[in-house]
């Protein structure tokens, strides 16, 4: 019975993490094919709602793709520069993002 449990437990945890996974992946697909679609001629972003912005942010941060985060938080202190509850986290964000790529010097 007690090797019953431990399978059991087992297999749901693999099963929450492939699926975790896969959301990551999949939310990291749709955001890029957005931005890739959506830039003007001169290969710049749209500028989008506060909120989308952090999102798509943290999705490139969790996926480890800085630049394309840090594109985002760019957009947030050009357009929103007075939003108090989106600055400490694109700040944040930016900082973290050049600390993981030990760009220290930025």
């Amino acid at each position: 019975m007690k090797q019953a449990i431990i399978l059991f437990a087992f297999i749901l945890f693999s099963a929450v993490g492939m699926f975790a996974q896969t959301q990551s992946d999949a939310a990291l697909s749709r955001v890029t094919t957005q931005d890739d679609t959506s830039r003007d001629t001169s290969r710049k972003l749209p500028t989008l709602t506060v909120q989308e912005h952090l999102f798509r942010a943290d999705v490139y941060m969790s996926n480890r793709h800085f630049p394309e985060a840090r594109e985002h938080w760019q957009k947030i202190l050009d357009n929103y520069p007075t939003d108090a509850t989106a600055m400490p986290r694109t700040l944040f964000g930016i900082a973290r993002s050049y600390m993981w790529e030990r760009q220290y010097d930025k």
